[in-house]
């Protein structure tokens, strides 16, 4: 099956989420934002696709309800990476700060308007990144308020999720293991919590606080398609679990 990148642009109001400091609403008005075109790119395990590469566009409304279905009780769900682009006029400082990155959780539509709800927590700088260039830190801060024509740049849907979950399955520590819930970037964190407890041990020191940094890395590493039995045991070491 051939990939697409995507993109479209629209007057949006961008809100933080009072209860989270990585969380954000992004409303499009629902007369002024592009239809999303879509384009394939390169297949690295399939030549034949690449000798045709598609192009198309479709309503942003469609886009929403084929990617982000509702309720999606047995598929993994789609968070992809966007780069968000304002206008040179709207940005409120230098101009690397007109890019914005974040990860698209979930899309709805509400009152027929196009809604992103987005966060900015699993944006990692790269290490060599942050020694040569302070200001790339700013990226990963979103704007608030009223901004025209937008610009959202949006990968395709990774591989890394169907990595997670084979590997979650093959290394499966439990008969009752959720590997989809694991792999899933929305449900892995609470998840986990839930596991722990159940399993019980010394698990309960990963709980208290909630979303300890133990599981937090465990998540982030599986979800990236990164070993999962090495993570796993990483968490079995960190919480003590049987």
């Amino acid at each position: 099956m051939p990939k697409y990148d995507q993109f479209l642009y629209g007057d949006v109001n961008i809100k933080k989420k009072y209860y989270s400091k990585h969380d954000y609403k992004i409303t499009f008005s629902k007369n002024h934002i592009s239809e999303v075109l879509m384009y394939q790119i390169w297949s690295p395990t399939n030549p034949a696709l690449n000798r045709s590469r598609v192009i198309k566009k479709v309503k942003a409304t469609k886009w929403v309800k084929d990617n982000f279905p509702h309720p999606t009780p047995t598929k993994d769900a789609f968070t992809p990476t966007c780069v968000m682009e304002l206008r040179n006029g709207e940005c409120k400082d230098e101009q690397n700060r007109c890019r914005h990155i974040f990860v698209i959780n979930d899309a709805k539509i509400k009152n027929g308007k196009v809604v992103f709800y987005v966060s900015s927590k699993y944006i990692d700088i790269d290490i060599d990144s942050k020694n040569t260039n302070s200001r790339i830190k700013k990226l990963k801060k979103i704007p608030t308020g009223l901004f025209h024509h937008a610009r959202f740049d949006i990968d395709a849907n990774s591989d890394a999720n169907s990595v997670c979950v084979t590997q979650c399955n093959d290394a499966k520590p439990y008969s009752n293991f959720n590997c989809s819930a694991v792999c899933n970037i929305t449900s892995c964190e609470n998840y986990m919590e839930g596991f722990l407890f159940n399993v019980g041990g010394n698990g309960a020191d990963c709980i208290f606080p909630v979303l300890t940094q133990s599981i937090q890395n465990f998540c982030t590493n599986v979800i990236s398609g990164n070993s999962f039995l090495d993570a796993y045991n990483k968490l079995v070491k960190d919480c003590g679990f049987p």
